[in-house]
């Protein structure tokens, strides 16, 4: 006779060992190698709650930017196919406000300087806090970009109608204070995406699509005089630029990572958001920037804003369930602003925490501070806070 079949058996271990692989692949988006994230930072119950008081200043619309101008705040707001440039003090009092044609509003701003044109339009605008409207300047083309210096020198990149429409082209130029023309340069087969500027306007970065066998980025620093110091081709596609106040390093987006060069092109620093950068800066010599991160498995997405070392290393994170939509920096204090839909918080560099607040605010509104004690919100529909911290 046939012998019977042994009968299997079952093995729950092995139910329990799928689980915990399971969990694990969850959790790479949490738990990176080698990152050591700080704890999200909290305020201490001793702590006292900063103050916030409404300002009695008008609703403008939507708002667009907002800036320190070293006396005050710079703030624009859209208006239909018009933006509203205001000038604010130090406690948030509007000192005056001026309108200009711009649908797509292309702006910046350095120190008591702001520039600001229309994407397409070649006709841009220079302000000074005191001085208002002090320039009016026409690009030979339709403008992509715009950069300010705290000198008021004005840096556009635009694109230069060609007979053959197959044809592009675009140039970047530089003007004087005056608006007097002090170089400009032709961009082979480039389209223009953002231009800026050191403090001073000794180092001008231009972020670009670079077309030529493929489609990649592309990144050129010029200094003050029109000389171009490097140009560096970038993988991914290109997002963001920001130039240290000195000059002496730039940082770029491409994909997924953050590129930092300094003035002769050496790369010093990549580093892998893991996400889709949102925001970028520098904080005083550190790169910060706000990333958009999601789960492998269930796809949850987490904000984080974040700070690099001179060596690319996380020096500080802040998590987030709620999106990042405010961020700043104070550097005498070694303050930051971190501003989410929902509540707000100012830590130091070393994770220490100032103050934080739960609030109703809502919507994409901005934040700037002169003394990182004193904040200015600018609200999703114009209106204007104060939040007094310590």
């Amino acid at each position: 006779m046939w012998e019977d079949e042994p009968k299997r058996t079952g093995k729950p271990y092995l139910w329990g060992l799928f689980l915990l692989v399971l969990l694990g692949m969850s959790s790479i988006f949490f738990l990176r190698p080698g990152v050591k994230p700080l704890p999200q930072p909290m305020t201490p119950a001793a702590v006292d709650s900063p103050v916030v008081t409404l300002i009695g200043a008008k609703a403008h619309g939507k708002p667009l930017f907002s800036a320190d101008a070293q006396t005050g705040v710079w703030a624009v707001h859209a208006a239909g196919d018009r933006a509203v440039v205001t000038f604010l003090n130090a406690l948030g009092d509007e000192q005056w406000a001026e309108t200009v044609p711009a649908e797509s509003a292309l702006i910046a701003s350095s120190g008591r300087y702001l520039v600001i044109g229309e994407v397409g339009q070649p006709k841009f605008h220079v302000y000074h806090t005191r001085q208002k409207l002090v320039l009016v300047g026409i690009a030979p083309g339709p403008l992509q970009a715009l950069s300010i210096s705290r000198t008021g020198e004005v840096v556009a990149a635009f694109t230069v109608p060609e007979a053959d429409p197959v044809v592009l082209r675009a140039e970047i130029a530089m003007y004087s204070a005056l608006g007097h023309l002090t170089w400009r340069h032709s961009l082979a087969e480039q389209q223009p995406i953002a231009v800026k500027q050191s403090a001073d306007g000794n180092t001008v970065a231009l972020l670009s699509l670079r077309f030529a066998r493929d489609v990649m980025g592309s990144l050129t620093l010029y200094s003050r005089h029109g000389e171009r110091l490097f140009a560096q081709d970038l993988a991914g596609r290109p997002g963001m630029l920001t130039v240290r106040d000195d000059g002496e390093s730039v940082a770029v987006t491409s994909g997924n990572s953050i590129h930092v060069f300094d003035r002769q092109g050496q790369l010093l620093v990549r580093h892998d958001a893991g996400g889709v950068v949102e925001m970028l800066r520098y904080y005083g010599s550190h790169p910060t920037f706000v990333v958009l991160r999601r789960a492998l498995l269930n796809l949850r997405s987490e904000h984080r804003a974040v700070v690099l070392g001179e060596n690319g290393r996380i020096v500080l994170e802040h998590r987030s369930r709620q999106p990042i939509v405010a961020l700043t920096t104070f550097v005498p204090r070694g303050d930051i602003f971190i501003g989410t839909t929902t509540g707000a918080l100012v830590v130091s560099y070393n994770g220490q925490p100032r103050w934080n607040l739960t609030h109703t605010w809502q919507g994409a509104y901005r934040v700037s501070t002169l003394d990182g004690v004193h904040y200015l919100i600018i609200m999703d529909d114009g209106q204007v806070l104060q939040v007094r911290g310590q």
